[in-house]
């Protein structure tokens, strides 16, 4: 898996410098305490969520540096509670998403309690149709992490589907997927073009 392949890297002496790619290996990477070699993670989301270490605006581990969007997931949720009053959120994401960020049924919790809602989890593969039936009646609007397996067509159908069925959505990702029909997002239109 990602891990024994970074653990690979970083045993080989021809390699000089790691860049992860993708958010699944850039979180992996965060997990370490320390590098023989320079790691570059570009794609960490919420250093907080995802117990990434931050010390005054950086790793504060020698030979790891990472870009992150810095969301605040517990903040941009409050937000979005504000725009669309919910009682029933529902998140879609990556199933090994899920399993890779560390106590993160914990984390709903306190959402939960925060904002006075129900947060269900929803995964999603890479078929619109398969989330879109797992969205119960009592879900009132969703989350949309990154659905990195899901190709654009697919994003597509699935921004329609929530549309058809009247339920507003806030995407991790930028501008660029609410041209494509999801309702809102609080990342930067320039967090992915650096």
């Amino acid at each position: 898996g990602i891990s024994s392949s970074l653990d690979t890297l970083l045993a080989d002496d021809e390699v000089d410098i790691i860049i992860t790619l993708g958010i699944l290996a850039s979180h992996e990477a965060g997990k370490r305490k320390e590098y023989n070699k320079p790691v570059i993670a570009p794609f960490i989301m919420d250093p907080t969520a995802q117990e990434t270490p931050v010390k005054n605006g950086a790793s504060g581990i020698k030979n790891f540096n990472y870009v992150s969007q810095f969301l605040d997931t517990r903040g941009i949720m409050k937000s979005f509670a504000s725009i669309f009053p919910t009682r029933n959120l529902g998140v879609i994401m990556q199933r090994t998403s899920y399993d890779t960020v560390p106590n993160i049924q914990a984390k709903a919790e306190q959402i939960e309690k925060a904002n006075n809602i129900k947060v269900t989890f929803i995964f999603a593969d890479t078929k619109a149709e398969d989330v879109l039936s797992k969205i119960s009646d009592n879900i009132d609007s969703v989350y949309v992490s990154n659905l990195y397996r899901f190709s654009e067509e697919e994003v597509i159908k699935l921004a329609d589907g929530l549309i058809a069925r009247k339920i507003p959505s806030i995407t991790a990702e930028s501008r660029n997927e609410v041209a494509k029909g999801f309702s809102a997002t609080f990342t930067p239109e320039t967090s992915n073009q650096r």
